[in-house]
């Protein structure tokens, strides 16, 4: 887009038409919007760079706003399609040198006029570049979606979708039961033969900011790994640290058992591996990549474990990319598989099948407040009862409520199939001693009332007292 065409040689002075950029960011450029002109003056080291254009409406100062530059105070000057940057500091000195962006109308325009601007470059501007393009020339997915980042990312936000229809939670956990039916990791089932929850519950996460905080660090840090590494490489970090995460969460936790979930242990597994590349390859990369990074991430999760034997730098040779491939993947591999041995052997176990333990609780718990109101009804005719005398509410009481209660009730715990030996069978032994004891006591009561008998009441507070001191040492199983 220019005034006039381009010359072989330029003139003393050249005007070119040119346009901002809509959101500049931090640079000078950010106080202007829309069109604007560029006019050069000079030629080599004595030229000087004035732009001019229209305030973005958000300032509300009116009128136009121009930036001169002299050609001693501009650098690094690069151009990607018809967009223009450079670093200067103003003519007038009053601020601090920052980048300066504008458009040209084509491509080749802005290629021409670049040609214009001085071609000084400080040594960051060059490993910078330099960088970016051997990065681009490594594999790479067509677009940030299709690569492997980008698809881990979709499967957490699917897999959360469908936990929220499930009933899980939108923005907090309303509902701990999907977590349990569908992969939370909690020692007391991954140990006890549900191992693939160690990966399942990678993908679970409790409430939209749990899942948004995980796949906005996962975005940032992922897709310059898995360039740097490989995407066989970048899967065994993510699930290898994953997968290690979810393990040291059982050892952690130990016998108390915890439900853990979410994608943090693979996340900091990425961004150890990354911590690692910049700390064993500064040379590999430049300063504006790795510093900003190394200063954000303070804590290398996962870089001892994988970063070690994952490190090739960036090598544009196939061949030998193939060769540490195949190398380090191994290495890796191994890495990981003696991480979840030690992981595996030093998990708690319990004494339990926690498919056991819901059943018992469910059968227990549905008759407990039951038989508290008819303890409790008990009780009362009790104390309205005369020894010796007939008590046709207590005979009553008995016989069509507490006894046919206290039957099903044991029969429905005895008909539990529960693992012999495990703590949850040896616990249901004892409630149903416990219970048949108390079973007798009822009966025996029964029978003293029916015939008057005035130490009915006396035999049965002692064959009680049996009953709940053998009910107190399954409370002590729990």
């Amino acid at each position: 887009m220019s005034d006039q065409p381009l010359p072989p040689l330029l003139p003393a002075e050249a005007t070119f038409a040119i346009e901002y950029d809509e959101f500049a960011g931090r640079s000078f450029a950010a106080s202007a919007r829309g069109r604007g002109t560029l006019v050069i003056q000079g030629a080599g080291p004595s030229a000087t760079y004035t732009f001019t254009g229209p305030t973005a409406p958000s300032l509300s100062l009116g009128g136009e706003l121009a930036f001169a530059f002299d050609a001693g105070k501009v650098k690094n000057v690069a151009v990607e399609g018809t967009r223009i940057e450079f670093f200067g500091t103003l003519r007038s000195g009053v601020a601090p040198g920052q980048q300066f962006a504008f458009h040209c109308a084509t491509p080749a325009d802005a290629a021409a006029v670049a040609r214009l601007f001085p071609a000084t470059q400080d040594a960051d501007f060059v490993a910078d570049h330099g960088f970016a393009e051997r990065l681009a020339r490594l594999p790479a997915a067509s677009s940030p979606w299709t690569s492997v980042t980008g698809l881990l990312i979709v499967a957490n936000v699917l897999v959360f979708a469908a936990m929220g229809l499930a009933g899980a939670g939108w923005i907090n956990v309303a509902d701990m039961a999907p977590y349990a039916r569908y992969g939370a990791n909690y020692a007391p089932l991954t140990t006890d033969g549900q191992w693939w929850r160690l990966v399942a519950s990678m993908f679970l996460h409790y409430g939209v900011i749990h899942l948004g905080l995980n796949m906005w660090a996962l975005f940032q840090t992922g897709q310059l790994l898995e360039r740097l590494l490989g995407r066989p490489l970048y899967l065994l970090v993510y699930f290898g640290s994953g997968l290690t995460g979810s393990l040291t969460t059982l050892v952690w936790h130990g016998t108390r058992g915890a439900w853990s979930a979410g994608a943090s242990g693979a996340v900091f597994g990425v961004f150890g591996a990354l911590v690692g590349y910049m700390l064993h390859e500064k040379h590999a990369l430049p300063k504006s990549v790795w510093q900003p990074l190394l200063s954000s991430v303070t804590t290398a999760i996962g870089y001892n474990l994988v970063f070690g034997v994952i490190a090739p730098g960036i090598d544009n040779d196939l061949e030998t990319r193939r060769r540490l491939l195949v190398s380090r993947l191994g290495l890796g591999t191994a890495a990981v598989a003696v991480a979840l041995v030690i992981g595996v052997a030093a998990a708690p176990r319990f004494d339990y099948h926690f498919a056991d333990e819901l059943d018992w609780d469910t059968a227990f718990r549905s008759a407990n407040n039951r038989d508290n109101d008819l303890l409790a009804t008990l009780d009362s005719t009790l104390q309205g009862h005369r020894p010796g005398q007939p008590s046709p509410d207590l005979a009553r009481l008995l016989r069509d409520d507490i006894l046919p209660f206290n039957e099903a009730w044991t029969k429905s715990l005895a008909d539990l199939s529960l693992e012999p030996g495990r703590r949850t069978a040896r616990r249901r032994d004892l409630v149903l001693a416990g219970l048949r004891l108390r079973l007798d006591a009822y009966r025996h009561l029964l029978a003293a009332v029916e015939r008057s008998d005035p130490e009915a009441v006396r035999d049965f507070k002692v064959e009680m007292r049996a009953s709940l001191e053998t009910l107190a040492k399954a409370q002590d199983l729990r």
